[in-house]
Parts: C-alpha cells; sequence; structure tokens
C-alpha cells in the first residue's frame, strides 16, 4: 500500500508551464507524477488554462509568478478594480507613483463606490494590493516606467534586498546576449562613424554624409519636399502644423474617475452604448492580449529551436512580446479579472 502523498502547492509559474507542456502534447499522467500532484489537479489547470493565462498576461513581473501560488482576488473587487484602472492609467501617463498616493486614492474610490464598512488603506493592504497584480516594489515606491521590460531589473533587485550573487544566478546566457544585441542595435551608425575619426583621423568623410537624424530641422525637410513634384508650395508652417496635429493626443484612453468608478462597478458608458446602436457590427473574430501573448511566446520557443534561425528575427518577436505587454496595460484591466 502506497503512503500518503505530499501536498504539493503549485506557483503561477508551474501551472503555465504544465499548460504549456499539455499543449506540447505531454500526458496528465506523466505531469502528475513529474511534479507530484495528482491527476485531478492537471485536469484542473488544464480547464482553467485561460484563467491562468490571462492573470499572469496582467502580471508586472515574470520573476514575482514564481512565488505566487494563487490567484485569490480581493475582498473588495469593485475597490480592486478601480485601483488597478487607475494605476495602470498613471504609469501609463509616466507619472510618479508612492505609496501614500496609492493609499489615499484608495480611500477616495472605497467612498464613492458607495461600500459598507471601514476600510484602511494600511500598507498590509497596499502589499496585498502589489501581491495580486505582481506590482514590484521599485515602481510602488516611484513609478516612472518606460518601453524597456528589462530597464530596472538589476536596480530592482538590488532595491528588494538581493544581493547581486543571486540576481546573476538568474540571469541566464540567452537573456544576457538578447540585452546585448539590443544595446548593440540602439547605437546609432553616427556615433560609430564619429568614434571611428577620433582614432583614425586621417579617414575624413564628407560632412554632407555626417549628421545626426535628431539634428534635422523643419527648414531642411520643407526644403526636401519643396524639391518634391505636387510639395512646391509646402511652407514650414505646414510641417509644423502637421508635427503638432497629435501633440495634445495621449496615445491611450484616459478616464476620468467617474468613468473608473463605472468600469468598477461593471456598467457601460452611454457614449459607447449610442455608437454600438447606430454602427452595424461585422462578426470577427477577436484576439486578447493574454492569447497574443502566449503565442510570440511559443512563437520564441520554436524560433530558439531552430538553428538557422538569425537573431534579429528573435528580437522582433521580443521586440512585439514587449509591445503587446505594454498594450495590455494600458487598456481596460477589469476585464482580466
Amino acid at each position: 500500500m502506497s503512503g500518503k502523498r505530499k501536498r504539493v502547492v503549485l506557483t503561477i509559474k508551474d501551472k503555465l508551464d504544465i499548460i504549456k507542456k499539455l499543449e506540447d502534447g505531454g500526458s496528465s499522467k506523466q505531469l502528475a507524477v513529474i511534479y507530484g500532484i495528482g491527476e485531478t489537479t492537471v485536469r484542473d489547470i488544464r480547464k482553467n488554462k485561460e484563467k491562468i493565462i490571462t492573470y499572469a498576461s496582467s502580471s508586472d513581473s515574470t520573476s514575482l509568478l514564481a512565488k505566487r501560488k494563487s490567484m485569490k482576488p480581493s475582498m473588495y473587487e469593485e475597490l480592486d478594480r478601480a485601483m488597478l484602472e487607475w494605476f495602470n492609467q498613471q504609469r501609463a501617463k509616466g507619472n510618479p507613483i508612492s505609496g501614500p498616493i496609492c493609499a489615499k486614492r484608495a480611500e477616495f474610490f472605497f467612498y464613492a463606490l458607495g461600500m459598507d464598512g471601514d476600510f484602511n488603506p494600511s500598507a498590509g493592504w497596499l502589499t496585498r494590493f502589489k501581491q495580486r497584480h505582481s506590482i514590484r516594489e521599485i515602481n510602488i515606491r516611484n513609478e516612472r516606467l518606460n518601453g524597456d521590460e528589462s530597464a530596472g531589473l538589476l536596480q530592482n533587485n538590488l532595491e528588494e534586498g538581493n544581493d547581486l550573487k543571486s540576481f546573476w544566478k538568474k540571469l541566464t546566457l540567452l537573456d544576457a546576449l538578447y540585452e546585448i544585441a539590443v544595446a548593440w542595435n540602439l547605437v546609432k551608425p553616427v556615433t560609430i562613424s564619429r568614434a571611428w575619426k577620433k582614432i583614425l583621423p586621417i579617414i575624413e568623410e564628407k560632412e554632407s554624409l555626417d549628421f545626426d537624424e535628431e539634428d534635422i530641422s523643419v527648414a531642411t525637410v520643407a526644403t526636401i519636399l519643396q524639391h518634391t513634384k505636387g510639395l512646391e508650395n509646402v511652407t514650414t508652417e505646414n510641417i509644423e502644423k502637421w508635427l503638432e496635429v497629435d501633440s495634445t493626443e495621449p496615445g491611450y484612453e484616459v478616464l476620468t474617475d467617474s468613468e473608473i468608478i463605472r468600469r468598477a462597478q461593471g456598467q457601460t458608458d452611454e457614449s459607447s452604448e449610442n455608437e454600438e446602436e447606430e454602427i452595424e457590427l461585422i462578426p470577427e473574430k477577436h484576439i486578447n492580449h493574454a492569447a497574443a501573448l502566449q503565442w510570440t511566446e511559443n512563437l520564441l520557443d520554436y524560433l530558439e529551436q531552430q538553428g538557422d534561425m538569425i537573431l534579429p528575427d528573435r528580437l522582433v518577436i521580443r521586440k512585439l512580446r514587449a509591445t503587446i505587454r505594454n498594450k495590455q496595460k494600458m487598456t481596460n484591466s477589469t476585464n482580466h479579472l
């Protein structure tokens, strides 16, 4: 008679690995043995596949997924949705976010939503909010993100108390190669040209070929366009208007506090409902961010298994993956909870 199996609690990352292995043709029985769990648990993971992938895709940090073991919802779900919507919007704007700012905003939404009881946005509540949505400590303390998904990784580890040794152990050789390739691609040809001119001053180039794209003026663009058929009358004023036409547009949907509250309560905007009544929609297949992210992950795995695929191809997919993640953070996250 076999002994009682020790209870194993899987992390979110473990569940994602199991989902991938199931998609690759792995059997429930084999995976149950590998992870020390029951076949019923494997079947439950398969059943909740979309929910797990969606939760993981909305996470800020993949390293935290290796620690988190549950997707337990907040006690105040409407407040949680409103806070996440507000947080993502502030991050998209690039506004600094601190713990006290989050606490003050949470208290505002609690009363604005008309919720009952006493609410104390304590440090414990803030910690649980960050853990639910895998928000890194460095971002909540002084949020100012850019598009680079790996920027600030070393600083983040140091802020969280991790030593350099553990950081370098987690950084794989493949990740290091990608970071080197990305850094090299950021170097402009003119920078390399100028560096060589200091080393080998005998090499001379025509001044007209040595320019920085950022130094091109509106007047220069106007001169070039005026030599183009059909654009002979273009002026600098025209070009300045073209460049400023979308300067006031943030590039993402900006919600007021009232709109955030309505979304948190599951209400739709009246203007959106009217537009849906007036416009006849053409049925089409909708692909959410979670599915797109999963496909890019699978495509990256495939490319890395092919020996004849060149590095730029893989870099394009990695950049696409980062773009999808950023788009997901700037859209309505309440549908993913």
